[in-house]
């Protein structure tokens, strides 16, 4: 059904190309279809600049309703640039923003292993250390005393046995024994804490010396699972170190995966490209009076290619009685295209001044001017 307004609008476009003194080879079915590209060409410009600007906003969202989309549309933020800050902190470990649930485990060292296997769907962040450390041996270490047993530590100032040889506590003398066995005279927290700082720092350095740093290397493995090996034949051979006999455990930091295709099954709400940006179709009746002019200049312009290649349909050569007749279709081509592209042209550098950036350095230029202005305007003369 072509309405009222679409008739004068197809009166025009034929006027344009020389009606009612030529006859325009063209129809009102072939018309609205061209209206119909016309207005499509320029939704997909508005739809593009409103992509452009507001994609930012809506990347990584969750867009179910309209009301959702109208609300990320209408107020701005910086999540766009605070997601890079994201991958930082999940490479480093900092869980300062973002989804990323940074974890932490550990595997026990056993003698005569050198390689653990960690569990499939976890992306190991960093191995950290190994425990235990050397801040406890030295809190229960005796300065001056005799180890027992393993060689250990004893009592301050005074006779250790067993793995350790603890001292009384907090200035009253005592008697160890059981796993901590063996005898000492003194107290442990008479000592100033800067000693057992100092302690704490040989003996780390003792162990890097004897046992070396932790070092270690990852394998992936098609299963999913990791291997880390660790070099170092002290981390295990001897697995207890300064550990009173305890095993030592490995730390490290991992981040549960997850399979790509599997995570964009299970959220499609989630906008992660241009295509996914929910935009809507408007008719010709429902633009605004601009909108309408530069379909109008388009449909023309269109309408001047089509009734061109019409014309020049066998080389535009017409057989009227005996006589022969070429009509000019070349110009009507080459006139619709410059118009054509003249038109988008228009539209596409008045859309590029409405961005955001082009938008804010108009106003700073005219703050600029402004104080320009002010600045060359006379100073009020005070009388008193």
């Amino acid at each position: 059904m072509i309405t009222n307004e679409q008739k004068r609008l197809f009166e025009y476009v034929r006027m344009n190309m020389g009606a009612p003194l030529v006859i325009v080879p063209i129809t009102d079915d072939q018309l609205c279809v061209l209206m119909d590209f016309c207005v499509a060409e320029y939704q997909k410009r508005m739809n593009q600049f409103m992509i452009t600007q507001n994609f930012a906003q809506i990347y990584g969202k969750n867009i179910l309703t309209e009301n959702e989309l109208a609300w990320k549309l209408t107020f701005r933020n910086f999540d766009y640039a605070k997601q890079f800050s994201y991958f930082f902190s999940k490479e480093k470990g900092l869980q300062s923003h973002g989804p990323y649930e940074l974890k932490k485990d550990y595997f026990l060292v056993e003698k005569g292993k050198q390689s653990y296997v960690i569990p499939a769907g976890r992306a190991i962040n960093t191995v950290m250390y190994v425990t235990p450390n050397t801040t406890d041996p030295a809190l229960m270490s005796g300065v001056g005393g005799f180890g027992g047993a393993e060689g250990q530590i004893s009592g301050f100032g005074g006779i250790g046995a067993g793995a350790y040889g603890i001292s009384g506590t907090f200035g009253m003398p005592g008697f160890g024994a059981s796993t901590y066995s063996g005898a000492g005279i003194g107290g442990a927290f008479m000592m100033p804490a800067y000693d057992f700082t100092l302690l704490a720092s040989d003996m780390n350095m003792k162990q890097k010396l004897t046992g070396g740093e932790l070092v270690y290397k990852i394998t992936a493995l098609e299963s999913g699972e990791h291997i880390i090996h660790i070099y170092g034949d002290k981390f295990w051979r001897n697995p207890h170190f300064f550990g009173n006999g305890r095993q030592c455990a490995v730390w490290y930091t991992y981040y549960n995966t997850m399979d790509q295709d599997e995570c964009a099954r299970l959220h499609p709400e989630v906008i992660l490209s241009p295509d996914q940006y929910p935009v809507s179709t408007r008719t010709y009746e429902f633009m605004n009076s601009n909108a309408q002019q530069t379909i109008q200049a388009l449909l023309a312009a269109k309408a001047k290619i089509v009734v061109g290649y019409t014309r020049g349909y066998a080389s535009g050569k017409i057989k009227i009685d005996d006589a022969e007749m070429q009509l000019d279709y070349q110009m009507l081509i080459s006139d619709g295209k410059a118009e054509w592209d003249k038109e988008v042209e228009l539209l596409d550098t008045w859309l590029e001044t409405l961005l955001p950036q082009n938008q804010l350095k108009m106003q700073s230029e005219m703050i600029d001017n402004m104080y320009k202005i002010m600045g060359g305007a006379p100073q009020k003369i005070f009388v008193y």
